[in-house]
């Protein structure tokens, strides 16, 4: 059984995902000790325990996690895929369980589907709007097939939000990104609670990007959610042309994605 000192590095949540989803796809068992030990509040948090049973729900492994655990064994069994339905319970990032299941669901016998309820655009963490428009671009750029859609938006405290993924089984194709190419583009998408609309939440966001970048296509867009809140995300996307005349490559990055809790009125 290989054993992990979850307190090494930045001594977080990353080490955690990683671990299982590692251990799943190699089959080899694994024990975390000292987990967020240097944290405020140490030791398995709902978000964490989410994704470590979700990958156990893919791979039908054994593990004894549970709330503020501070160590945990997971031993891994058949990654299958199949249909799953997360509930974190919480406002949660459910892009940081997505993070978690996608890889081992790469390996698995059978497609993914899974639908995670959660905090779509939560700080510390990558809002859905980069999962779809950055982390998804690049699978697919990988020759690997990820699909994301968001059913709900979810914001904290109250969270609610609904998204589903559905992860073809796929060997990575090379990607050479030794060039960034030249800048041809920015885009920016700012959501809003509804209840922010009357303020217009949205639309002043995006006019604070426009005075720092000038955009070539925005999108502004309000939802109902169970919490006020709002979010800005920001992608430059640039062109690099091969050493044959007809090859050419887009590249996006992602500058920045600003997330805030507000209140209505």
């Amino acid at each position: 059984m290989i054993e992990i000192d979850g307190s090494s590095g930045e001594g977080g949540g990353q080490i955690i995902r990683t671990a299982v989803a590692l251990s799943a796809i190699t089959g080899k068992p694994c024990m975390i000790e000292k987990i967020r030990a240097g944290r405020p509040n140490p030791g398995l948090q709902a978000q964490h325990l989410t994704a470590v049973k979700a990958v156990a729900k893919i791979c039908g492994a054994e593990t004894d996690a549970g709330i503020g655990s501070t160590s945990l064994m997971f031993k891994p069994g058949t990654i299958r895929g199949g249909q799953h339905e997360i509930d974190i319970g919480t406002a949660g990032a459910v892009s940081l369980v997505l993070q978690s299941v996608i890889l081992p669901s790469l390996h698995a016998e059978h497609p993914t589907s899974i639908t995670i309820k959660g905090g779509t655009h939560v700080r510390w963490s990558p809002s859905m709007d980069y999962m779809q428009n950055i982390f998804c671009y690049y699978m697919k750029k990988l020759g690997l097939g990820a699909d994301i859609s968001i059913e709900q938006h979810g914001f904290y405290p109250r969270g609610g939000g609904v998204i589903k993924a559905k992860i073809i089984p796929g060997n990575p194709k090379p990607l050479d990104m030794t060039e960034r190419g030249d800048l041809i583009a920015y885009e920016a998408t700012s959501i809003a609670s509804a209840d922010l609309q009357k303020s217009q939440v949205a639309e002043r966001q995006l006019k604070r990007v426009e005075k720092i970048f000038p955009l070539s296509r925005r999108n502004i867009a309000y939802f109902q959610t169970a919490s006020p809140g709002s979010a800005v995300h920001v992608s430059a996307v640039t062109w690099t042309q091969g050493r044959a005349s007809t090859v050419t490559c887009q590249t996006r990055f992602c500058l920045f994605w600003h997330l805030q809790k507000m209140t209505a009125g």
